[in-house]
């Protein structure tokens, strides 16, 4: 609102406007004609050209104000698109991967190498067979020693015997009994736990011959023996499962198929344990009764070895070794009826319980038989220095003869005949053979089916 300066003279009130809605003005209460105030109208008119200059300006996009993330539809479209592109590239990556049959079958029986061999960290399973135990036995370099093959354990069964050092008996693996006494394992006696699966045969065999003095041990077993004689027999058995030398050795007859299998199997032990921990409650008795329904039978090596002036019982499961008690002359009596009563309980509540029996001997060479037959009467004398009257001659010569049937035999289970099998029956479905044996059909039939094909 502007003010009007008064005229000259004699000064006069001033005069108040108003201006009512409809644009007339009033002076002390009085009304006008419609007229525009002086002061209202210069804004007025300020207004319409600022508005008639802005429509003769040149249009343009306005930016609208920037709108919060939860108000923008598009981004989240564009997010969920993102992510359906992705699955569907993962998607097309996982197919492109999946490697074809033939390639799976090509890795599937393809010939294991030495260099796989010794990484894989798995123990494979050994056949009770002692032209493979004599294989393993060779390979870990101990000598003048050699694994016979027991058909019962009477007396005449093992009488013809060279000098046995220590028996091993494989059985189906049952739970033990707690009423067992084992004993802490004393210095002098060398004792390795199980700690992996699939080792126990040579475990077995190693828990004899480490307590034979007369055997040589090679230098690698002669370094493993010194370092692990102060240890817990569960270290021992650690060190072992962990040693690359003894466990190659162990695993020369696997395949791969035998491997892959190995793995497979820990894999689903361990998949299942969370379900075995429940039924770990139930009556021990029970238990034994069912283990051959419940899962595949699984066997286990254990070994009886003369040591000092006892008989001992070295069972790889057990933490502890048992000692049978003291003998005088032949030791393996006291194995044997241990052996016996085992048998016996077993088969009373397994009538598929399989059960074998091998022998450990000593059996030098030609240069050193007659001199150790000499110096020893007996394998008391053989094992431990103690006086024993030996029902058993002179040791048995160990041949080198590589013609020998047995190493023959060890040798062809070495090789691994998956391939050449896999690829003849390829050949045989090829040509429709495999369809002719299963459907009767005669080969003419086929063939023209397949030419029509």
């Amino acid at each position: 609102m502007t003010r009007r300066k008064a005229s000259t003279g004699s000064p006069q009130p001033s005069k108040r406007t108003k201006v009512s809605e409809d644009g007339t003005r009033s002076t002390n209460g009085s009304v006008d004609s419609p007229t525009t105030v002086r002061g209202t109208a210069t804004d007025t008119l300020q207004d319409d050209a600022i508005d008639e200059a802005k429509m003769k300006l040149p249009s343009s996009p306005v930016s609208p104000s920037p709108a919060p993330r939860t108000s923008r539809p598009h981004r989240a479209a564009t997010q969920r698109a993102l992510a359906a592109t992705a699955v569907i590239v993962a998607e097309d990556d996982a197919t492109a991967a999946v490697p074809s049959r033939d390639l799976i079958h090509e890795q599937l029986f393809t010939p294991i190498t030495e260099t796989e061999l010794k990484a894989w960290q798995g123990w494979s399973d050994i056949e009770s067979e002692p032209e493979f135990f004599n294989f393993i036995l060779n390979g870990l370099g101990i000598q003048d020693a050699t694994i016979f093959e027991l058909m019962g354990v009477d007396e005449s069964s093992i009488s013809y015997l060279p000098w046995p050092l220590g028996l091993i008996f494989l059985y189906k693996f049952v739970e033990e009994d707690a009423e067992e006494e084992y004993e802490h394992c004393p210095e002098h006696l060398w004792f390795a736990n199980q700690t992996t699966e699939n080792a126990c045969g040579t475990i077995a065999m190693l828990n004899i011959a480490m307590n034979c003095e007369r055997l040589g041990l090679g230098e690698h077993l002669t370094r493993f023996k010194a370092a692990t004689q102060p240890l817990h027999p569960a270290l021992r058995g650690h060190l072992l499962s962990s040693d690359e030398a003894i466990r190659s050795t162990h695993n020369s007859f696997a395949r791969r198929i035998d491997m892959l299998m190995s793995d497979l199997s820990l894999k689903l032990e361990w998949a299942g344990a969370g379900k075995k921990a429940k039924r770990k409650n139930a009556n021990n008795k029970k238990k034994r009764k069912k283990a051959a329904d419940e899962d595949e039978p699984a066997f286990h090596f254990i070994a009886y070895v003369p040591m000092g002036n006892d008989v001992w019982e070295l069972n790889g499961m057990q933490e502890k070794p048992l000692k049978l008690g003291p003998f005088n002359g032949d030791w393996t009596a006291s194995a044997r009826e241990r052996i016996a009563t085992r048998m016996a309980k077993y088969a009373s509540y397994d009538e598929s319980a399989g059960f074998s029996l091998l022998a450990l001997c000593h059996t030098p060479k030609k240069e050193n038989a007659a001199g150790q037959a000499n110096e020893s009467n007996g394998v008391g004398e053989l094992n431990n220095g103690t006086n024993g009257t030996s029902k058993w001659g002179p040791p048995t010569t160990n041949s080198n003869d590589e013609d020998d049937s047995g190493v023959r035999r060890a040798a062809a289970r070495k090789g691994d005949y998956t391939p050449a099998v896999h690829f003849w029956l390829k050949k045989l479905a090829d040509k429709g053979v495999l369809q002719r044996l299963a459907t009767g059909e005669p080969d003419d039939q086929i063939i023209e089916e397949d030419e029509m094909v």
